[in-house]
This record gives C-alpha cells, structure tokens and sequence, in this order.
C-alpha cells in the first residue's frame, strides 16, 4: 500500500536528511523487566505488534517528486531485537545507560524500517528493555498503545493463545490535515489567522540562542513527579472547569513559563492528539497535531484560576478548530506570524489515551517498571515539559538544551509547576463546601 506522507511525516523526513539530529527523531519507550523474561515470546511479541500496526511497517519513499509512505504487508512484520549482556562490568546499569544512550542516539531509518528495540541484560533475571519507533509513525498516545499491545500479545504468546485486542481502522484512515498546496497567499493568510488567535503573544524569552551549526541539541533530563492525591486534585479541578486534565496541566505551564519570562503575555505549543474517530484510539499512529496557545492570567494564574484555565481550553479549541493554518505553516514560520523565534519555542504534552491504562503493562511473571532515558540524546526542541499518566499520580519530565538552559533554572521550573499545581488544589478546597 502507497500513501502521501502527512505534513509532520513531510517534516521530520527532512529534519532527519538535512540536519544531524543525533537521536532527536525517535519516540522512545524504555522498561526494566525483573524475573524470567522468555526472549523468544519478546521477538514474537514484537513481529506481533508490527503485523497489528501498519505504521511500524511503513518506510518513507519519494515518487514522483513526493514523500510517500510504503506499507508492507502484515505477513512480512519482521522486528529485529538487538541485545547485549552486560552483567560482567563493574556497574551493569552505568554500562547499560552508556550503550542505550548511544543506542539512541541512531535514528530509525525511515527508508529500511521505523522501529529500533534492543535488550540489555543487568543480571541473572534482570533487563532493560528499548523501543524506540521514529516519531514519523508514532506519538506518545501511540506509545501507550504500543506497550499495552506487546503486553497483551507477549503474555498470549506465554500462555498459548490469542490476544483480544480492538479492532483498528483501515490504514488509509490514519491522516493528519493535509499538506498545503502551496497556492500564492495561503501561508500567508495562515500566519494573518494564527496572529488574530495569539493576540500579540511571544514564546518565553528564558536565555539567548545557540549556534550549533544545523546540528539539534542534545538534551539532559529533569524528572519530577505529582502524587497521586496532588493528580487526583488536578483531575478534579479539570471536572470543575469543564476541561480535560491536559488542559489544567497545560496552563499550570504556561502561568509559570509567564512568571519566569517576566513578559506579559507568553505563548507555548501543546501537542494534541485528537482521535474523535473511536477506531483511532487504539492505533499506532502519528497523529498528534500542534496548536500554540497564548496566556495572559495575572500573577501566577490570577485571581480567578477557572477563567484561566477556560482561557485556555478555548484557546486550543480555537487552534484545533483552524487546522488548515497550523498544518500549512512549518515551525520556521512562527516568526514571522510574529510569536517569536522557532528556537524559542517551548512545549508541553500530555498524552491522555483515557481507556489505555499505563499500570497495565503486566507482563507474565514479570514486574515491569519504567526505566529513565539517560541524559546526552539529541532533542527535536530546545525545552519540553511530558507529563504522563502512571500508577502513583504523574511522572513529569523537562527535557532541556543544557548549552542553553541551567540545569538549575529547569529546577526552579519543577519548584514553581509543584507549588502552583498545589496552589490550584489549595484554591478548588477553599471553594468546595
């Protein structure tokens, strides 16, 4: 099967030829997998998960002048698993972390195959387990779909029978807006609209630029969490407002990045992935689309936090609502719709899968936990907040430029996210009777 590649597929297909991006273009998954881990049902699980999924079988080819995806048929799946034991060196998992990093820092390669996994064996019944799909047929929705359905899949192959996964929607389904058909004046009148929607905003200004000569940045990583009752509390204000947890989340980010910059008014990009087809929930895919939301609350998030927060759900809304302006301008346009240098941009993401719980990767006599992504691989964005779902509240991170930012300014970043997360919970007690 031969299909256009979307407008993000078109993009990281060129980021990925004309820039050395050092790992910046994978979306990896990494698993610490402790008890008798059956290798053989692993690589039958994953030859599974690719038959199932279209896109992890897909490479990337011009014809005709055009980028195409190329679906190979599900009786082809084939996903090699590279593996090392490391349990001979001094520190296995300081050795383990340098190979992975490496390991990372190779890109898929969009014309041979979309998916890289490895395993590193630690100890006698201990290993660290790596998928990592090109962010070009994946996003991190997708991410959670793909480990519950190797989960699923491994555990059949244990136990000699059939997984019951749902049934996915035609390949042909799995679109993003259309590529822009370059018509004179329609980039244009995308940046007139997408300035009427920011209304004067800028991406934070936090520290000046860096030259690295076409190359990404290579990014260290800042890991924090939010307990389960301080998640619970944010679930709950979302209710309150009458807007999903991604929301809530989304302008507890913006009312700090707000504060950091000093600026008036600041603007951050939310990757979104809006899956109203009900077939679609459970397909690896890349689907996720990206909006730029502006803030304008008072202090912190102002005197009334459910106005900011409806501020901006309705912002992203809006943005979602006018797909043919983002899906026809790439990041280099930003400046000039006048919301700040691409370089400049920050991001948030949430992926929300809602029925995909991240607590069900149970594999068969396996504790499955997950394992953090060593510091030193490449980024595709200079700072990134990911907050993700997980069985004690919410895991977060802040990848980050560390030739640009401190890792002490990220960490003051963390402290104000915490402290208004918990001013939020604070302030919706105060109102419940």
């Amino acid at each position: 099967m031969v299909l256009p590649a979307t407008t993000g597929q078109h993009f990281l297909w060129l980021l990925g030829r004309y820039r050395r991006c050092r790992g910046a273009l994978g979306l990896p998954v990494l698993l610490r997998l402790r008890g008798p881990l059956d290798v053989g049902c692993l690589e039958g699980a994953l030859d599974d998960v690719a038959a199932r999924h279209p896109a992890l079988r897909t490479v990337f080819a011009v014809r005709d002048g055009r980028l195409h995806r190329v679906v190979a048929p599900a009786e082809t799946a084939a996903v090699a698993l590279a593996s090392a034991d490391v349990t001979s060196a001094a520190d296995p998992l300081g050795a383990a972390d340098a190979q992975i990093r490496d390991f990372l820092r190779a890109d898929p390669d969009l014309a041979t195959g979309p998916l890289r996994t490895g395993r590193w064996r630690i100890g006698s019944d201990d290993h660290l387990l790596v998928l990592n799909p090109h962010h070009a047929v994946t996003d991190a929705w997708s991410n959670l779909v793909l480990v519950r359905d190797l989960t699923l899949l491994y555990n059949a192959r244990r136990a000699g029978s059939t997984a019951r996964l749902p049934v996915l929607a035609p390949a042909e389904d799995h679109e993003a807006p259309a590529r822009p058909t370059g018509r004179p004046g329609e980039r244009a009148t995308a940046r007139d609209r997408l300035a009427g929607l920011l209304r004067g905003a800028r991406f934070p200004d936090l520290a000046p630029p860096v030259d690295r000569a076409q190359g990404q940045p290579l990014a260290d990583v800042e890991w924090f969490g939010l307990d389960r009752e301080l998640a619970g509390a944010l679930e709950a204000v979302a209710r309150e407002a009458g807007a999903g947890l991604s929301v809530v989340l989304l302008t507890l980010f913006l009312s700090v990045l707000r504060e950091a910059s000093g600026q008036d008014r600041v603007a951050a990009c939310a990757v979104r992935s809006e899956r109203t087809d009900p077939r679609l929930r459970d397909t690896v895919g890349f689907l996720a689309q990206t909006v730029v939301v502006p803030f304008t609350a008072g202090p912190g998030l102002g005197s009334d936090p459910l106005a900011a927060i409806h501020e901006v759900r309705d912002d992203v809304r809006a943005g979602l609502n006018d797909r043919s302006a983002w899906a026809s301008l790439p990041p280099n346009a930003w400046a000039k719709s006048g919301f700040g240098r691409p370089e400049d941009a920050v991001f948030h993401l949430y992926p929300d899968p809602g029925d995909v719980d991240p607590g069900q990767c149970g594999l068969t006599d396996l504790t499955v936990t997950p394992y953090r992504q060593p510091d030193g691989v490449g980024s595709r964005f200079e700072l990134q907040m990911v907050i993700v779902p997980g069985r004690d509240g919410l895991l977060g991170s802040i990848r980050f430029a560390p030739d640009r930012f401190s890792r002490s300014m990220v960490r003051g970043l963390v402290a104000a996210y915490r402290s208004a997360a918990a001013e939020l919970a604070a302030a919706r007690l105060r109102r419940t009777p």
